[in-house]
């Protein structure tokens, strides 16, 4: 009898095209990025759109008008899941205020309507015996709780994701800077061998021949991997000085089995050169 009661007030009836084009809840609540959508304004713009108009909106308070939530999809996978908001039917009526066109203009008259809908219900309710009030309010109060829960999961959820991937991280940028560190060492060691002794750039002639060992072992190309990270840098914006920075030895330390291919190399010249192999992570 309550659930009924409970379900009566929140609308869950059988949903029309626009609730469920909105994602109405059984609250009469819509999110953020339905409404978005559904006013067609520009996608690129959804986060600027949120910031000004919800969390830097003066007349809407969280936990009243709004909820952030986090998208149920990129929990897993996402340290950074995309910002949505559940919306009151009150305050989505205000946003779709601020649109013009034939959405917005449904969005207004749909939202209003419910805003209308769920005053009535607000008012009959008063109607009920106290008792039934009473257990209607516990169960609204169990559903708010199992809300707020679900909340402070999906929080640490995603702070538990986020820290995973900065340690992750932080263990392979050690990993790198090891790696090529020693790397450098061992290039160092076998330059000043006698094999080179005399020879004009004796050091870019080891490099040269540590990334032409390296080519043959592995098949690659350092030129073409080099030339195609500075077109990604360029396309993503980064300035002139960090495109003309990325070199060979960048990309070696980025790719894991470049890496140890090249550790495997180095290894080889430093043998070949009778030249003693440095510890890895010695300074």
């Amino acid at each position: 009898m309550v659930g009924e009661i409970i379900n009566a007030m929140a609308g869950q009836e059988l949903q029309t095209p626009i609730e469920i084009v909105l994602g109405i809840d059984e609250k009469g609540m819509t999110t953020a990025r339905r409404l978005y959508e559904f006013l067609e304004l520009n996608p690129r713009n959804y986060s600027h759109w949120c910031k000004r108009n919800i969390l830097e909106n003066e007349f809407a308070e969280e936990k009243v008008d709004f909820w952030a939530i986090v998208v149920k999809d990129e929990r897993n996978f996402n340290p950074k899941p995309t910002q949505d908001f559940k919306l009151t039917a009150h305050f989505a009526k205000k946003l779709s205020m601020k649109g013009s066109g034939e959405r917005a203009e449904q969005a207004r008259e749909y939202f209003s309507r419910l805003d209308e809908k769920m005053k009535e219900i607000a008012i009959d309710q008063s109607k009920l015996s106290p008792q039934l009030r009473y257990l209607i309010s516990m169960e609204l109060k169990q559903k708010q709780q199992d809300e707020r829960i679900r909340e402070l999961e999906s929080r640490i959820e995603q702070q538990d994701a986020l820290m995973k991937n900065m340690r992750s991280r932080k263990t392979e940028n050690t990993e790198r800077d090891t790696t090529r560190r020693w790397a450098l060492r061992s290039i160092g060691q076998i330059a000043e061998s006698p094999s080179f002794n005399g020879i004009y750039n004796r050091y870019q002639k080891v490099y040269w021949e540590s990334y032409e060992r390296l080519e043959e072992k592995t098949g690659c190309d350092l030129e073409e991997l080099v030339k195609k990270a500075r077109e990604k840098a360029r396309k993503e914006g980064a300035t002139k000085t960090r495109i003309k920075n990325i070199s060979r030895q960048e990309i070696i330390a980025a790719d894991e089995k470049l890496r140890e291919s090249y550790a495997s190399v180095i290894r080889d010249m430093l043998l070949a050169y009778c030249r003693k192999v440095p510890k890895a992570g010695a300074g």
